[in-house]
């Protein structure tokens, strides 16, 4: 109300003032009437827009928060599935993963197969591969050879993938619920495993841009805790038995395939 009066004010004395004086008076009268009809429009707008920021803010904080609380409780709970592994009453409808080098797979890599295939209704063993790094067996040739050995085990809806990035990359595109991985135990494999396990969490969230899937662990069968890709590959170089490693319809297959070894 004061900036209205002191624009009529300013009105009347420009009625009989010079024209020069009487235009900066008129116009001082029409920035003044302007303040008085948009002024309180102006405050009350920058104080919607201070209140709709500070709402916004609000809100990203509590998410930010939630999704870190949902992470944290995630990874301090362990999936961790003992041998011997229990028995489904039926497969669940959904889509795993099991990846490793299976270089070259033996029964303990088969064992684990053989207990998801039971368990879910597709599953998928990816076979992890660097393109820039040469493999003395490649792993196209492992993967025949596990092939070979599931249908010598009659392990069915297992499927053979080569992948040559990162694994729960491959693991979205397929539509994955679960990723699983072998260990020998919690003890010998717990530490490393979980701290890679963190990494895929974090990456999937930040870079994935979608929420992770998470990690479960399958202990190996304690008989079959020696067997190792490594053991095996000592085998083949000394040209020992692997009988006791892999199916024995898929031994000769194996010793060719390493045969370089």
């Amino acid at each position: 109300h004061g900036i209205a009066r002191e624009a009529k004010e300013l009105e009347r004395r420009a009625r009989g003032a010079h024209p020069c004086q009487r235009f900066c008076t008129t116009y001082s009268a029409t920035m003044k009437r302007s303040l008085a009809v948009f002024g309180p429009i102006a405050t009350l707008s920058l104080a919607t827009w201070k209140l709709g920021a500070s709402i916004v803010a609000g809100t990203c904080a509590t998410v930010v928060l939630s999704t870190g609380l949902c992470l944290g409780l995630r990874l301090a709970i362990t999936h961790y599935i003992r041998y011997p592994y229990p028995v489904p009453q039926r497969a669940a409808d959904n889509t795993v993963v099991l990846a490793g080098s299976y270089n070259p797979p033996h029964l303990g890599h088969l064992e684990m197969l053989r207990h998801l295939s039971r368990t879910h209704k597709r599953v998928v063993a990816v076979i992890g591969m660097n393109p820039s790094k040469k493999y003395p067996v490649s792993a196209y040739q492992r993967q025949e050879i596990l092939r070979a050995m599931l249908v010598e085990m009659g392990i069915e809806n297992v499927e053979v993938r080569v992948w040559p990035s990162i694994i729960w990359v491959f693991a979205q595109s397929i539509g994955a619920s679960v990723l699983y991985r072998g260990i020998r135990s919690w003890r010998e494999d717990g530490r490393p495993e979980k701290h890679l396990e963190f990494l895929n969490t974090v990456f999937q969230l930040v870079a994935g841009g979608r929420w992770p899937i998470p990690t479960r662990y399958l202990q190996g069968k304690p008989s079959l805790s020696n067997a190792s890709s490594t053991l095996l590959r000592k085998r083949l170089a000394a040209g020992e038995g692997i009988e006791d490693l892999v199916p024995e319809g898929c031994t000769g297959m194996v010793r060719e395939a390493y045969s370089a070894l």
